[in-house]
Formats: structure tokens, C-alpha cells, sequence
């Protein structure tokens, strides 16, 4: 239902996942509805709330195209509702992310991703936007200052730019 789609705390959102339900209290373990993928663990950022931190130091890892494929074809043939791309790091540090988003209009399900938007810009904002289908975008202060403090880099200008084009980019008058 419509709000089931638009508000992810809607209530009785499980009813809409009975046979889901069904299939666990028969002890079998149904494919997910949804998919969190971490495409990579490497950040340009480095918030000192980061709860990564230690991993990514540790197992510094970018998935491959083949790994990413091999999953979006499982993904597809067990009815995956929708993915989501975001992280341990940056989503956008993995290059293959491009490849997989160019080829997301044939995917049987949604594409979505979580970003702090500091690599969001140009040609591949243009890709990025015209093929996921939810973005967000994490800004995690409300000043420069505030946010060179928790992120340790001074780049709260970039990503407010990058956030500037794509609403006037995409936000019409007429959506208001």
C-alpha cells in the first residue's frame, strides 16, 4: 500500500510480509525483502562518531564487479525488493558502483543509497541520480566549523555544492 511504501515506521508494515512469516514460523529462513550492501569500507571523511573505525583499518575492502553482479543476479532471481547501498565507508569509493547504478533501469527491484555526498558531483552525480531510485545524503553538521570538529576534513562547502546542484537539478516549481 501507499503507506507502507512512503513511511518505513508504518505500524503494521509486517502484515504486508505474511508469507514471509509464515515461511519462518515453518522453520524455513526466507531470501530477504531488503539488502544493506557495504560496497567498500574506505571513507575520504573521518568522524570521530565512526563506529567503522576499527574495521576499516583492520579489513580495508572494496567489493569486485563480478561479486557485485553475482549478487544482483541472486538478488533478482529470489524477489528482492529493493538494495541499498551504504557503508562501513563511502558507497561512491567503489568505482563498480557506477557500473552496477548505469545498469539498474533493467533491475527487478529498487536501488537505493546512503552517502555523505562529498564524492556526489558532476558526471557522476548525473549517473548516480538518473539511475538509483532513493538517496540519501548524510550532513552531519549544520555549519563548516561544526563540521570540520566531527568529520577532521574541510569539506562541508563540497558536499553543501554537491546538494545545491542536485536539488536544482531535480526540484522544480512544480514539485513544490
Amino acid at each position: 500500500s501507499y503507506l507502507m511504501e512512503i513511511n518505513r515506521f508504518y505500524p503494521h508494515k509486517i502484515l504486508a510480509w505474511s508469507d514471509k512469516i509464515k515461511e519462518l514460523l515453518n522453520g524455513k529462513f526466507p531470501f530477504p525483502i531488503m539488502m544493506h550492501v557495504y560496497p567498500s569500507n574506505f571513507c575520504p571523511l573521518k568522524c570521530e562518531f565512526c563506529i567503522m573505525e576499527s574495521e576499516k583499518q583492520e579489513h580495508k575492502s572494496i567489493l569486485s564487479l563480478e561479486i557485485l553482479e553475482k549478487l544482483i543476479k541472486e538478488c533478482e532471481e529470489n524477489d528482492l525488493k529493493c538494495m541499498h547501498f551504504s557503508g562501513g565507508g563511502e558507497p561512491l569509493t567503489n568505482n563498480n558502483l557506477i557500473n552496477i547504478f548505469k545498469k539498474s533501469q533493467n533491475f527487478k527491484f529498487k536501488i537505493a543509497m546512503s552517502t555523505n555526498g562529498l564524492l556526489l558531483k558532476s558526471e557522476i552525480a548525473d549517473i548516480v541520480l538518473d539511475n538509483i531510485d532513493y538517496l540519501r545524503i548524510s550532513l552531519n553538521s549544520a555549519s563548516r566549523e561544526s563540521f570540520r570538529k566531527v568529520c577532521k576534513v574541510d569539506k562541508f562547502d563540497d558536499i553543501v555544492g554537491n546538494i545545491a546542484k542536485y536539488i536544482e537539478k531535480n526540484i522544480k516549481p512544480s514539485n513544490l
